[in-house]
C-alpha cells in the first residue's frame, strides 16, 4: 500500500524574486520529492476569499513551509497584509495544539535575526539561501517532510567501572564472589519460661 504522501503549504511575502523561487521550488518538491505543496499561485483564482484561502490552508495541511526574508519579517511581526494575518492564524495553532514540528522555518534571504519573524526566532530552521541553495539542506527538509529523522544508534551495556580495586591476585570475580558468600544464622539458646508447678491441693467448694 502507498502511503499518502505529506501536503505543504508554503507561506511567503509578495516580493518578485521571491515570487519565482517559491513556484520553483514548489514545483521541484512536487515533482522529484513526493510532496503534495500548495501555493498561492497555484489555487488561488480571481474572485476567491484570500483570508479563507490562508485559514484552510494552514490547518488543514501537515506542514507549512515559512519563507523567511526581511520584508516577510516585517509583515509578520507587525501584522501587515497576508503575511500578518498567516501570523495569527500560525499563533493560534501552536498555542492550542502545540505542534510545532507543524511549521518550519526556511532562511531564504539575509540572516536569521533580520529575517526570523519574532514567534520563530527560537526555531530550528532551514538554510536554503544562495542559488543554488545547498543540497544537504534541501535533502534534510525532504526527510523531515516524509518523517525520515536519524535515529540514535542502539544503546550499549555500561563499561565496567575504573574504581572497581580486585585483590592481591587480580581476581576481581573472586573476590566478589567471597563478599557474598552466606554467612551461617547465629542460633541464641534463649532460656525457656519457668512454668509454675501444678497445686496439688484441691479447690473447697
Amino acid at each position: 500500500m502507498i502511503a499518502k504522501p505529506p501536503t505543504v503549504f508554503v507561506s511567503y511575502a509578495w516580493e518578485d524574486d521571491v515570487k519565482v523561487w517559491v513556484r520553483n521550488f514548489a514545483t521541484r518538491l512536487r515533482r522529484e520529492g513526493g510532496i503534495d505543496v500548495h501555493i498561492d499561485q497555484w489555487h488561488l483564482a480571481p474572485g476567491d476569499p484570500l483570508p479563507a484561502f490562508m485559514e484552510n490552508a494552514v490547518r488543514t495541511n501537515d506542514f507549512v513551509l515559512l519563507v523567511c526574508t526581511p520584508k516577510y519579517k516585517a509583515k509578520s511581526d507587525t501584522r501587515q497584509g497576508g503575511v500578518g494575518y498567516e501570523g495569527d492564524i500560525i499563533t493560534g495553532e501552536v498555542f492550542a495544539k502545540a505542534n510545532h514540528r507543524k511549521f518550519i522555518p526556511i532562511l531564504r534571504k539575509g540572516d536569521w535575526l533580520s529575517a526570523a519573524p519574532s514567534f520563530l526566532l527560537a526555531k530550528v530552521y532551514i538554510d536554503l539561501r544562495g542559488d543554488p541553495y545547498n543540497e544537504s539542506a534541501y535533502q534534510d527538509l525532504l526527510n523531515a517532510l516524509h518523517g525520515r529523522l536519524e535515529r540514535p544508534p542502539t544503546l550499549g551495556l555500561a563499561p565496567a567501572f575504573s574504581g572497581e580495586n580486585p585483590d592481591a591476585s587480580g581476581n576481581l570475580s573472586k573476590l566478589i564472589a567471597h563478599s557474598v558468600v552466606a554467612q551461617p544464622a547465629i542460633v541464641r539458646n534463649w532460656p525457656q519460661p519457668i512454668k509454675a508447678p501444678r497445686s496439688s491441693v484441691s479447690s473447697v467448694l
